[in-house]
């Protein structure tokens, strides 16, 4: 699991370990790890050697297992990795994990949220999620069980169109271009395009998309929250 800085705290850390989840998440410059038998912010830690590539994330710097949080204290192996943002400037990823990875390979994987981060904003406001104003609980639930349900359709039929167009798009560029030109016309520039946003686009000009889905259970919408397993 990966998650951004106000996700760092040491409670989540915790409740991460107890259902032994993996994760790398990014913490604040200004939280405190024990380097050397003292407590320092992260922000102030230099890098061993000048460690910048050109693209893509650096070597970075590897504390090790260390005690993260200096007000509740937690050993965790932390990081530090020098990347280039959107702008092509220089940044700083502070990042803290509970398993062994080098920086380098901390980063790569952390790199990785900016995807799923960008099907998840695609996801709430294409399906109608971001718009919803509920005040009741349990009518919240309801519309979010419908969120989920519309959410795992989309990806389950994406992965059946995806793996059918496959071996096509791996012999055909042309295909493969083609297929693109149908979700990104008239876009000009680097841009994120998240599975669900595709799906939805592909979706709009080709209805019988749909017909790719593998029905294998029927939902009971009307049945209690206390009867659904």
């Amino acid at each position: 699991m990966t998650a951004d800085r106000g996700f760092a705290d040491v409670e989540l850390c915790d409740l991460l370990d107890s259902y032994r989840v993996e994760y790398v998440i990014r913490a604040k410059g200004t939280t405190k790890v024990q380097v050397a038998g003292e407590w320092r912010q992260l922000q102030t830690i230099s890098f061993v050697t000048n460690s910048r590539r050109r693209n893509g994330p650096s070597k970075g710097h590897f504390l090790g297992h260390v005690q993260y949080c200096e007000s509740d204290p937690h050993p965790l192996w932390v990081s530090l990795s020098r990347v280039k943002n959107e702008k092509g400037d220089w940044e700083v990823w502070y990042l803290i994990s509970n398993r062994w990875q080098n920086a380098a390979q901390m980063a790569g994987e952390y790199a990785r949220r900016f995807g799923c981060e960008q099907g998840f904003r695609d996801a709430k406001r294409l399906l109608g999620f971001a718009d919803a104003r509920i005040e009741d609980i349990h009518a919240w639930s309801r519309f979010f069980a419908l969120f989920a349900l519309a959410l795992l359709i989309l990806v389950s039929l994406a992965v059946a169109v995806q793996v059918a167009r496959c071996g096509a798009i791996l012999r055909d560029p042309e295909v493969t271009a083609g297929l693109l030109r149908r979700i990104a016309s008239r876009r000009r520039g680097r841009y994120e395009l998240s599975l669900i946003n595709a799906m939805v686009k592909l979706l709009e000009q080709d209805s019988g998309l749909f017909f790719w889905l593998d029905a294998h259970c029927l939902l009971d919408l009307e049945a209690s929250f206390s009867n659904v397993s």
